[in-house]
């Protein structure tokens, strides 16, 4: 997993405390540069996309399915929403069925993730998406043995955007993570995609090895390993 501090450029939330539980007398005091608030490069917006119940919908009915979790602009801001978020494994499919989450009225299936600079919507349709295209890797898990590795992989690109550690300048829009699992008895089947603004080869190269680079965190998987070769490139538009 990414370090938060090397992420977002700020120390990490001190952790939790029990009952009680106070700081070490001896604790060094808050300088200057550790006072907050921390601001990011860009302000985001964490998205939850419904799983639709019907097969055919409107543009209308699909655009509701879509919501907004949170906006933020500072490094604070972001962890005291984010930790309330779950992993997405706890919420997608796990192989035996397609968990709900909310208490009624308001219970739903999660289809996936985003999170997108604000003013972008996670659709081919917003302006900033259509003139780019999307690196997406599909993976399966199965019996959820990757899903562990899967949640790491999305946190750090989360931690990544946030942190402003896999672009160089203004060519990122967002990214997902999909539940594009099957029915029951299927596995898993995850897919992340990080959605750039330009098509520009040698940009959209760049940007790939770095995605890689921030996902894996010095940690390939068992196995084959992790590579450029296991992305998709699609265009959004035309």
């Amino acid at each position: 997993m990414a370090e938060e501090a090397k992420a977002a450029d700020a120390p990490p939330p001190p952790p939790d405390k029990e009952d009680g539980e106070v700081a070490e007398a001896n604790a060094e005091p808050a300088t200057a540069a550790d006072a907050g608030p921390h601001p990011l490069e860009h302000k985001w917006t964490f998205w939850e996309h419904k799983a639709a119940e019907k097969k055919t919908m409107s543009k209308k009915e699909w655009g509701e399915l879509q919501r907004k979790l949170f906006t933020f602009d500072t490094v604070e801001e972001f962890w005291k929403y984010y930790a309330h978020i779950p992993t997405p494994s706890a919420v997608f499919y796990d192989g035996k069925a397609r968990k709900r989450v909310g208490k009624p009225p308001d219970d739903r299936q999660i289809e996936s993730f985003s999170l997108f600079k604000d003013g972008i919507s996670p659709e081919w349709e917003d302006s900033a998406n259509m003139s780019g295209g999307e690196w997406n890797l599909r993976k399966s898990s199965r019996d959820g043995r990757d899903s562990p590795m899967i949640d790491d992989w999305w946190q750090n690109i989360v931690l990544g955007l946030v942190g402003h550690t896999i672009e160089d300048k203004d060519e990122i829009c967002g990214a997902r993570i999909v539940d594009k699992s099957g029915n029951k008895g299927s596995n898993q089947v995850f897919r992340i995609e990080l959605w750039l603004r330009t098509k520009d080869s040698k940009v959209i190269k760049k940007i790939l090895d770095k995605m890689i680079e921030v996902m894996l965190d010095g940690k390939q998987p068992k196995g084959r390993g992790l590579g450029a070769d296991d992305f998709q490139w699609k265009m959004h538009g035309v």
